[in-house]
């Protein structure tokens, strides 16, 4: 079943309290109205269950205020209650609160707030995003202008920023495994500020508590190795393919995309090139793109994202899929969904929408299971390849060459 993300009002309910902890009973902190007067005991609980939640969503979590098993919506006074003991819980804790949205559903006032764990000043949380997609998609013309906040002129000024050898800046493709980064601050502020074109690493970790290293791969079928590297190698905990609104999915594209669903890892999908598009096209390529996601061979739930609002809804149920299922968002489907976003690099459209998605981002916790872990306590054996071995004995074994036979001289 498709999930409608399109409404603000549409958002997931927050995990029920008893997941963070089995051995604490968290029935009393239910309700929508527990953040407006809670008594010493309650406050204590849900002091508790904010800190087990921080914990176990590696220092973020997205807190819903006005959401409960008795339904959702608090009057003016109400919210305003519950925001400021959400201050309260996460004063003295080095907890930044950040309203994310507030908007009203119907039956009242409800809200998203982002909870994050302030690290020290040389410490911060860092989130992988492999940039994948065919040649010619725009993978390190986009990069170029997120991270140095400059437009692109459409003749590839963004992308040279990017590239590191001279061939790649004549052909204009990436042929390496490139890196760059976007910082942002407690408050979800943009770091990275461009001195004479160039970005300062050091300072950008040093002002951010999140940064996003995007990793540019190649998207020619010549360099697959290079981008099979780059997925495998770096452990990416989030895909972001790339697809040109006027060429659609073709060449390497599907090929990307089976490799991002074979590793697990979650995948967002950008349109770009929208301003030079014609809209029929567009929306043919769009419905392709749906059509592809929602296949057996990925069963995906496809969600537009358009807004700032979209943009929370679909961060808050985006989740991986080696994730238990306990800890899933998603309601109306067991598969996580793919995101696409449509945007231009010339233009700007959709660009302050893409720079909110990786900040509301959550990283992703690898689940281990008892049957991934071997305990080694007695002796084993390993057979090698008899082949080889055999081949390595020959080279050993094998005499060295006789010395030339000396010249007679004439």
């Amino acid at each position: 079943m498709e999930q409608n993300m399109d409404s603000p009002t549409s958002a997931s309910p927050q995990p029920e309290p008893e997941d963070c902890d089995s051995e604490t009973d968290y029935s009393s902190i239910r309700g929508k109205m527990i953040l407006v007067s809670p008594n010493a005991d309650e406050y204590d609980l849900l002091r508790k269950h904010l800190l087990e939640r921080l914990d176990t969503g590696n220092g973020e979590v997205i807190y819903d205020i006005g959401h409960g098993e008795d339904g959702r919506g608090l009057t003016e006074d109400e919210y305003s209650a519950s925001v400021a003991t959400l201050q309260s819980l996460v004063s003295g804790e080095r907890i930044s609160c950040v309203e994310l949205r507030r908007w009203d559903c119907g039956t009242g006032l409800t809200g998203q707030y982002l909870l994050r764990t302030e690290l020290d000043h040389n410490d911060f949380m860092e989130i992988r995003v492999a940039v994948v997609g065919n040649v010619d998609a725009g993978k390190s013309t986009l990069l170029g202008v997120l991270t140095h906040g400059e437009l692109d002129n459409g003749r590839g000024y963004a992308r040279q920023r990017l590239f590191r050898h001279k061939h790649e800046a004549e052909s204009g493709r990436t042929s390496s495994v490139g890196n760059d980064i976007l910082g942002f601050d407690s408050m979800g502020n943009v770091v990275n500020k461009p001195e004479h074109g160039a970005l300062d690493w050091v300072k950008i970790c040093e002002k951010s508590s999140k940064v996003i290293t995007f990793i540019d791969l190649a998207g020619h079928e010549r360099y697959l190795k290079t981008t099979v590297f780059g997925m495998t190698g770096h452990a990416p905990d989030f895909g972001m393919l790339m697809i040109g609104a006027n060429a659609g999915i073709v060449g390497m594209t599907k090929e990307h995309l089976g490799l991002a669903l074979a590793l697990a890892v979650p995948v967002f999908v950008v349109v770009t090139k929208i301003d030079m598009c014609p809209p029929n096209v567009l929306q043919d390529n769009l419905k392709l793109l749906i059509r592809i996601l929602k296949s057996s061979g990925c069963r995906k739930v496809p969600v537009m994202v358009k807004t700032k609002d979209d943009v929370i809804v679909s961060a808050t149920n985006f989740v991986s899929q080696s994730r238990k299922t306990s800890e899933s968002l998603l309601a109306a489907s067991n598969y996580p969904p793919a995101r696409p976003v449509r945007q231009s690099a010339r233009t700007g459209q959709g660009s302050t929408d893409h720079r909110s998605t990786p900040h509301t981002q959550q990283q992703q916790q690898p689940q281990t299971t008892e049957s991934d872990v071997t305990a080694v306590d007695s002796p084993f054996e390993v057979q090698a390849d008899k082949r080889a071995a055999a081949r390595r004995r020959k080279r050993h074994d094998k005499p060295p060459p006789a010395p030339a036979p000396a010249l007679a001289a004439n």
